[in-house]
C-alpha cells in the first residue's frame, strides 16, 4: 500500500479513497520483497514469520494515521518502520482510525485507540495477540536496526510501558511500548477519555457549544484534551499521585488553564505541572537502584515510580560515526522536529541541523519537516552508522536523479 502511494508521476494525479469508506481499520501490510515471494514465487512472505525477541516476546509495530495522505506525507518513515519489522520477524500493523472511532476527539489520540484495540486481543479468543506492542509517531525512525531486545532486556516483568529516553526532561511518547496487562488497556482508555477540567473566566462565553466532550458544572469547563501528549503526562502524574505520593495538583497548578490544553507545544504544562511534581518527590520507598537515592536526581528517577520504565540512550549497542571524529551511541529510535529552540542548544543535536537544512533531530515535535536521509534498509541502517554524512550525501543525490 505504502509503496504504491507514492509511485513516480502519481502524486499530482491519484484520487484516494477516504478513511471512512474502510471496510477495515487494521491492515497487515508486507515489503515488496515479501510480495514478490508471495506472488511470483509461492513462498511465505517474511511479514508473517513472527519470531519471540527476547524476554520481549512476540512483537507487534504499529502505526497508525487518520488519512491517506498522512501516509504519503511519512512514506519513507512507514518503509523504515516495516523494513525494522520484516527484518526482525515482528507483526506490523497499520491502523487507519476513523474519525467516527475518535467520536469527536483529537486525532492525536487515535494512536491510543490503535494501541488500545491491539491490547484488547489478548482477552478475545482465537485473535493473533502479542507480548508486546509498540507504537511508533510517524515522525519517528529506527535510526538502529539493533533488535527491541536492546530496549526489552532492561523492562522490567513488572511495568507495563515502556518509552524510550530522548535525552530531553520530558516524557515523549513518539515510542510507546505496551504489554497486554489489565492496566495498560485501562491507562490508554483513561488517556483517550482524559478531561482538561478548569475554572470558567468571563470570557469563556465563545467556548464551543457543541464540543463533544464539553461539561459545564458550575463555575468549571471540562473539556478534552487537543493533544494527547498532555493527556498521557496528566494519567501519569494522577496515577503517581494516587500510588507514589507525587505532589500533583492537576487543574489546582498555577499554570493549568493556559498551558495545559494548548494547541501545541505543551512543554510550559510539562514543567510547571508534571516536572515541578517530580522533583518535589522523595523517592525513599521506591528507589532501587541505590540506598542513598532519596531524592529525585533526573527523568531516570521515573523507573523508581510504578507501571512506567524509561529505557537508557545507551540500551542500543551500535555506533554512529559523526564524520568528525566524535563516536556515538545509536539511539533505537529517532525523531524529528524545527521549532523547540531549547533544544538547539543540545551540541550533540547540532550536526542532524546542518546535513538536514534547518531539521533538528531530536525526540519532540511540534512541526516536522522529515530529512530523506531515513534508512528503509538494514543496509541503509549500517552505512548511516559507520557514517551518517555519506549516507545523507549519497540520500540526496539518488533523490536529485530519481524521475
Amino acid at each position: 500500500m505504502i509503496q504504491k502511494l507514492e509511485e513516480p508521476g502519481e502524486k499530482k494525479h491519484r484520487t484516494l479513497p477516504k478513511v471512512d469508506d474502510l471496510r477495515c481499520t487494521h491492515f497487515r501490510l508486507m515489503t515488496q520483497e515479501s510480495m514478490v515471494a508471495l506472488h511470483h514465487k509461492g513462498e511465505i512472505p517474511i511479514a508473517s514469520l513472527t519470531k519471540p525477541d527476547g524476554s520481549a516476546g512476540k512483537i507487534l509495530i504499529l502505526n497508525s494515521a487518520t488519512t491517506f495522505d498522512m501516509l504519503s506525507e511519512y512514506h519513507l518513515t512507514l518503509l523504515n518502520h516495516q523494513a525494522y519489522a520484516e527484518h526482525h520477524h515482528y507483526a506490523y500493523v497499520l491502523a487507519l482510525v476513523k474519525p467516527v472511532e475518535l467520536r469527536g476527539r483529537s486525532a492525536k489520540f487515535a494512536k491510543h485507540l490503535a494501541m488500545g484495540t491491539q491490547l484488547a486481543q489478548a482477552w478475545i479468543p482465537g485473535r493473533p495477540s502479542w507480548d508486546t506492542v509498540c507504537h511508533m509517531d510517524l515522525d519517528a525512525w529506527h535510526a538502529s536496526w539493533a533488535p527491541f531486545s536492546s530496549y526489552g532486556a532492561m523492562w522490567p516483568s513488572n511495568k507495563d510501558l515502556l518509552l524510550g529516553d530522548t535525552g530531553q526532561i520530558w516524557l515523549n511518547t513518539g515510542l510507546i511500548c505496551a504489554r497486554p496487562t489489565r492496566w495498560a488497556l485501562r491507562f490508554f482508555d483513561r488517556v483517550i477519555n482524559a478531561v482538561f477540567l478548569y475554572e470558567k473566566m468571563d470570557d469563556d462565553s465563545e467556548l464551543n457549544e457543541n464540543h463533544p466532550l464539553r461539561e459545564d458544572t458550575k463555575n468549571f469547563v471540562a473539556l478534552g484534551f487537543k493533544r494527547d501528549q498532555p493527556a498521557v503526562w496528566h494519567v501519569l502524574s494522577q496515577t503517581w499521585a494516587e500510588e507514589a505520593e507525587v505532589p500533583y495538583k492537576g487543574p489546582g497548578c498555577t499554570v493549568w488553564a493556559h498551558a495545559c490544553n494548548p494547541d501545541e507545544n505543551p512543554l510550559e504544562c510539562w514543567h510547571w505541572c508534571h516536572w515541578d511534581a517530580l522533583q518535589r518527590t522523595g523517592l525513599k520507598r521506591w528507589a532501587f537502584a541505590s540506598k542513598s537515592a532519596s531524592k529525585w536526581k533526573g527523568l531516570g528517577d521515573v523507573n523508581g515510580l510504578t507501571h512506567l520504565h524509561l529505557a537508557s540512550r545507551g540500551a542500543v549497542p551500535a555506533v554512529i560515526s559523526t564524520g568528525l571524529g566524535n563516536m556515538r551511541s545509536a539511539a533505537l529510535h529517532r525523531m524529528c522536529l524545527r521549532s523547540c529552540h531549547s533544544v538547539l542548544v543540545r551540541a550533540s543535536m547540532s550536526l542532524c541541523s546542518l546535513i538536514f537544512g534547518g531539521s533538528v533531530c531530536g525526540h519532540q515535535h511540534w512541526r516536522d519537516i522529515l530529512p530523506m536521509c531515513v534508512p528503509t534498509s538494514a543496509a541503509e541502517a549500517l552505512q548511516a552508522h559507520r557514517d551518517v554524512l555519506s549516507f545523507c550525501d549519497s540520500r540526496k543525490h539518488m533523490d536529485k536523479i530519481s524521475p
